[in-house]
C-alpha cells in the first residue's frame, strides 16, 4: 500500500492534482487483501483464521471488504469512493470521466505489484499468472489510463522505475 501511495504522489505532485485525499485513498485500498482466496473461496490456514470472519462482517471480495472496513470506522465517503472506482471492473468508466484522482490512484495500483513496481506488461503477466486469467480488456483499459495519466502529469512510463522509489522497498 504504501508504494502504490509512493507511486501515485509522485504523479499527483507532478500534475498539480490535489494530493491528500490520494495519500489518504492509497494508504487503505488494499486492507481487504486479507481475504485470500483460492476457487473462490477464502483460505482459511494458519495465521488467517480471522479471514472467514473478515468476510462475514465486510464482504467476501477484496475491495467490498475494504469498503466495508472503512465505512465501519467511519473514514471519509470521498476515500471510501475512490476505493471503489480502483476495483477493475470500474476502470472503464474512469476512461471518460475527469475524474483525476481516481485515475492516479488506480493507475498506481496498476503499476504496482506483489514484487514491486512493475510495466503494465509486466503486471498483466504477474496476474495471468496468479490468476490463471488472461484479462485482456483490463490490460486494454490500463494503457489507455497510462496514457491520460501520464501526458496530463507529463511522465513517461518509464520514470516509474524501482529506483525511484528504494526507500519504499526497503
Amino acid at each position: 500500500m504504501r508504494l502504490v501511495h509512493d507511486v501515485a504522489y509522485h504523479i499527483a505532485k507532478a500534475s498539480g492534482t490535489e494530493t491528500e485525499l490520494i495519500q489518504a485513498t492509497c494508504l487503505v485500498h488494499d486492507l481487504g487483501n486479507v481475504l485470500k482466496k483460492h476457487d473462490r473461496q477464502i483460505i482459511n490456514y494458519p495465521g488467517q483464521e480471522k479471514a472467514v470472519a473478515i468476510a462475514a462482517s465486510y464482504g467476501q471480495h477484496p475491495n467490498e471488504a475494504t469498503i466495508g472496513m472503512l465505512q465501519s470506522i467511519q473514514t471519509d465517503g470521498s476515500v471510501v469512493e475512490l476505493v471503489r472506482q480502483m476495483e477493475p471492473t470500474n476502470w472503464s468508466s474512469l476512461i471518460d470521466s475527469n475524474n483525476w484522482l481516481a485515475k492516479i490512484c488506480a493507475y498506481a495500483d496498476m503499476r504496482v505489484a506483489p514484487t514491486g513496481i512493475a510495466t503494465l506488461e509486466e503486471r498483466k503477466d504477474e496476474v495471468q499468472k496468479r490468476t490463471g486469467k488472461v484479462h485482456t480488456e483490463y490490460y486494454e483499459v490500463a494503457l489507455e489510463m497510462q496514457r491520460q495519466v501520464l501526458r496530463r502529469a507529463n511522465m513517461d512510463p518509464a520514470c516509474i522505475r524501482r529506483q525511484h522509489y528504494a526507500r519504499t522497498l526497503v
